[in-house]
């Protein structure tokens, strides 16, 4: 119910239960994966649990649903065996039927007692939950033997016709837990408003193991010197906030903003406001319609020696879309205390690149001398080009697993099959 109480409504949610109620009566199939449960619809799983599948089946079997097997066994479709499943059938060999004694075969008489059984050895039956193998087992079994004493000679079955190759279906784009995309930020098209929750962008969950990495996909971008950090430089003054933007390299995928810190001497708490808008910031300063409030709130300032952190439990994160698009920021304080750089290289604000990395470079921006947020053309309320003190921590893969999803360029991450 978490995912219909955040992105659905009520109704949507009481439709989207009950279908899935019916299609746990009907539609859970067992296979290795979302296309051999819907191509060969072999045993149903309607508990809709993993157990079903692996105790019947083998641990590589999971459970999946909306697999269209309901509708297909409705229309005459005989579910077929998981015997091919994953084989190497590209040159099948017939099967051969093994008999007790040199060919020809011949039936044996143990006794003169009418009811003597016959030993033979029949062609092995196809199993159903393993792939075919190069030798199957033989199974003996009992036939009513002849009232005479006699030798009889059986006829040679002839070979089993050869195991057609199953042609790979291709992958479509049914889902069985889709992920839900992440919820927008608001725009404020007057005031700052506070925000009441911060939206994190959701990323499909696996319960097995991927070669694609889920944990350490966090990159930063930092600018503090030493001499900065410790308050002892010359070419660094004070400000209420600061205007800069972001871009993305004119090959990356998209990458999203999950925190940020900047450089204080204050030790007292302090209220920060952040601000985010697609594309430049040039002309739009102070125009609270065009931008989107990450969030705002108190924060204890950490003086000399160390940045202070606006974490990403008090804001939330934004896509920097990939292929050279840019991202502009505001960050503000209620008081004069943020510490920025002086010096620069451009010759205009948002002319020159700070500092950079592999995907995302960091222009240079223009302190901010007026809370909250001035308009462009305020006297004495924007001084640069100058540099941000800080850093900006973001991931490289919001979407995982990247062998799911591939190489993203924009968000929310797409809607793909995802594995359980």
């Amino acid at each position: 119910m978490g995912i219909c109480t955040q992105y659905l409504l009520p109704l949507l949610c009481t439709a989207t239960a009950i279908f899935q109620s019916n299609a746990q009566k009907e539609d859970y199939y067992c296979g290795t994966d979302f296309i051999s449960a819907g191509e060969y619809c072999a045993l149903p799983c309607p508990s809709g649990s993993d157990s079903d599948c692996s105790n019947a089946l083998g641990p590589e079997y999971v459970c999946f649903y909306f697999t269209g097997c309901a509708e297909k066994i409705a229309n005459g479709f005989v579910p077929e065996s998981l015997a091919t499943e994953g084989a190497d059938v590209s040159t099948p060999a017939p099967i051969e039927t093994a008999v007790v004694t040199p060919a020809p075969v011949e039936t044996s008489v143990v006794t003169p007692a009418p009811t003597n059984a016959v030993e033979t050895e029949q062609p092995t039956p196809v199993p159903t939950a393993a792939a075919v193998e190069t030798e199957s087992p033989t199974v003996v079994v009992e036939t009513p033997a002849p009232t005479a004493e006699a030798e009889t000679s059986a006829p040679t079955p002839s070979p089993q016709a050869p195991i057609e190759s199953v042609p790979t279906p291709k992958p479509t784009m049914r889902t069985k837990r889709p992920t839900p995309p992440p919820a927008p930020l608001v725009a404020n098209p007057t005031t700052p408003q506070p925000v009441a929750s911060l939206p994190q962008t959701s990323s499909p969950t696996t319960k097995r193991p991927t070669s694609a990495p889920t944990l350490g996909t966090i990159e930063t971008i930092s600018t503090a010197t030493t001499d900065e950090l410790n308050l002892s430089s010359s070419t660094t003054s004070t400000c209420y906030g600061f205007i800069f933007s972001l871009r993305s390299m004119s090959e990356s995928p998209v990458v999203e903003v999950k925190s940020i810190d900047f450089l204080t001497a204050s030790t007292d708490a302090l209220k920060f406001e952040l601000y985010t808008k697609e594309g430049v910031y040039s002309g739009f300063e102070g125009n609270y319609g065009r931008w989107l409030l990450m969030g705002k709130g108190l924060i204890q300032g950490q003086g000399s020696g160390s940045y202070t952190s606006i974490t990403s439990d008090l804001i939330s994160s934004v896509p920097v879309d990939g292929l050279g698009s840019t991202r502009s920021f505001y960050l503000t304080l209620s008081t004069k205390d943020m510490i920025y750089r002086t010096t620069a290289s451009g010759s205009a604000p948002d002319e020159a690149v700070q500092q950079s990395s592999s995907t995302l470079e960091l222009y240079e921006g223009e302190s901010v001398q007026v809370f909250p947020f001035p308009m462009s053309g305020t006297d004495g309320a924007y001084i640069g080009p100058s540099q941000f003190i800080g850093a900006i921590y973001y991931d490289v893969l919001p979407c995982k697993p990247l062998e799911k999803y591939g190489v993203i360029y924009t968000l929310p991450c797409p809607i793909v099959p995802t594995i359980r």
